[in-house]
């Protein structure tokens, strides 16, 4: 059965028809003859499908539009531009296009034994999200990330996973140089994001009132140096964060006296470039944690660590929450089933 203007090449069926002008041929995806018909109908219907463009390139529309549409904040802008890039990288030389539902799963595979699987999870949310958004705008024919499937991760959520506190401990002790001993004080005792522990300056540190503070940098703030970033606190929440006597004490002999209140203690030769981070803390961690034998602990397990021992311990929802930076509600969401239920009143005699 013929059909105008479809043919296949191999077993798949592809549409040929002019778009501005130009003949253009476009893969319909599909083995089935009534299918493709269907997605033919439906490309004609719907208008022309603009030309194919790379990940990055259309990524960056997306981006722009989710942001003018109030959609995306400066925090989560910067959350998906890191995933396209990751996305990117993967597939060198592939367009948007070209990217099928096999090689979104392959990718997602991969990122899910790279790093922990809830950020698998929500990397693979924003390219479904990118490709819906490219199909509504007529940038694809099909959504090839439609049919794969959000993983069900049970309790493998890093939400409901934190270290006890002697493996803290050993983790932290067992760092072969202060810039990993930084990284690792910073999260299991400041419960600092992984954004946050590369962007401590020396201003955030008062060692005489034993205060961490978490400040943001915005785009004409006079704290902005040359060639430095603008950095948005998740919630915008500017936050002090006592800091605890193990990590006071680090801090005294890891500071360094010649550099100055704006100067960044970890790592401070590194500069901006095209990625997230102004210094990725990713590679070293998780060597650390193979050779500690955990490779389950990722960034974002020592900031469950921090609010989870706390609340174990007794301190409120309240306290914990400004500490970590987030809401009551989201705290209490998370770590009430905590605390110490009303029988430790018994630990008073």
């Amino acid at each position: 059965m013929k059909v105008k203007g479809i043919y296949k090449r191999g077993e798949i069926y592809w549409v040929r028809r002019m778009v501005n002008g130009i003949n253009h041929r476009e893969s319909l995806e599909t083995t089935d003859l009534e299918e493709a018909i269907k997605k033919a109908r439906a490309l004609r219907q719907s208008g022309p499908v603009s030309g194919d463009e790379s990940i990055l390139a259309l990524g960056e529309k997306w981006r722009v539009a989710k942001v003018k549409a109030g959609e995306h904040r400066p925090t989560s802008d910067a959350s998906a531009a890191g995933v396209l890039k990751n996305f990117a990288n993967f597939f060198p030389g592939k367009t948007v296009k070209q990217i099928t539902t096999q090689d979104i799963e392959t990718w997602h595979r991969h990122e899910a034994q790279r790093i922990a699987k809830i950020t698998a999870m929500t990397y693979l949310i924003g390219i479904k999200a990118f490709y819906a958004w490219a199909k509504k705008n007529n940038h694809v024919i099909t959504d090839p990330a439609q049919p794969v499937k959000r993983p069900n991760l049970g309790n493998a959520s890093s939400r409901r996973s934190f270290c006890t506190a002697k493996l803290r401990d050993k983790i932290i002790e067992g760092a072969d140089n202060d810039d990993l001993r930084f990284i690792l004080f910073c999260g299991f005792h400041a419960g600092l994001r992984r954004g946050e522990i590369c962007e401590v300056r020396n201003d955030w540190i008062d060692l005489d009132n034993k205060i961490l503070w978490v400040k943001k940098t915005e785009k004409n703030d006079k704290r902005l140096r040359k060639g430095e970033k603008p950095f948005p606190i998740k919630n915008s929440n500017e936050r002090p964060i006592p800091l605890t006597t193990p990590f006071a004490e680090f801090l005294k002999g890891y500071l360094r006296e010649d550099l100055g209140p704006l100067d960044f203690p970890l790592h401070p030769n590194n500069g901006y470039g095209s990625g997230r981070y102004r210094y990725d803390i990713i590679e070293p961690f998780n060597a650390h944690m193979e050779k500690m034998g955990a490779p389950h602990v990722t960034p974002h397990t020592m900031r469950h660590t921090f609010a989870s021992l706390l609340v174990q311990r007794g301190i409120s929802l309240y306290k914990v929450a400004k500490w970590i930076g987030d809401t009551e509600k989201v705290t209490a969401k998370h770590y009430a089933h905590l605390a110490p239920d009303d029988k430790s009143i018994d630990t008073l005699v």
